[in-house]
Formats: C-alpha cells, sequence, structure tokens
C-alpha cells in the first residue's frame, strides 16, 4: 500500500512541476536574475557615478561580463528548459487528439 501511495504522490508531483505556467515562471526568474545583474552593474558603475559627478566606477570588463553573461544565460533557459518542454507539450497534445 504505502508503495503504490508513494507512486502516486510522485506522480502529482511530477504533473505538478512540469505544468507549463510554473517551469516557465522558474526560466523567467532565472533569466530575470541575469539581466538585473547585468543593469544593476552599468547603473551602480555607471550611471550614479556620472550624475554625482564622479568618473566612471565599475570597470568596462565586469559590465561586458554580465553582458555575455545574461544572453547565455537566456540561451540556456530556452535550450534546456523551455524548448524541451514546448516539444513535450506538443506530443501530448497530439497523443490527446
Amino acid at each position: 500500500m504505502s508503495g503504490e501511495k508513494s507512486k502516486n504522490s510522485f506522480k502529482i508531483a511530477k504533473e505538478f512541476v512540469l505544468r507549463r505556467n510554473i517551469v516557465e515562471l522558474t526560466a523567467a526568474v532565472a533569466i530575470g536574475i541575469a539581466l538585473s545583474q547585468l543593469i544593476n552593474a552599468i547603473v551602480e558603475g555607471v550611471v550614479i557615478p556620472l550624475l554625482a559627478g564622479e568618473g566612471m566606477t565599475t570597470p568596462w570588463r565586469t559590465i561586458l561580463g554580465y553582458g555575455i553573461t545574461a544572453p547565455i544565460t537566456v540561451l540556456g533557459v530556452y535550450v534546456v528548459v523551455v524548448r524541451p518542454l514546448n516539444r513535450r507539450h506538443e506530443r501530448v497534445s497530439l497523443d490527446r487528439s
């Protein structure tokens, strides 16, 4: 009885996690974090010092690093999470019809 119950619980948890909106929300959070790091580096290192009349305090390599990391993160999340999930949902919807 316990084995059936744990299999049913695992199936329910798997269905919950693989629902499209949960995975898309997770992907959006990961992308948002990567982009926020880039924006923070630009604002804190360039915009605020320029408005305060100081020189730029963040080296360009830091901004460039975040500028490279953000698109790689977006591409990685798309290739690893979003595209396989979309294909899975297409297969499931074709199987149901």
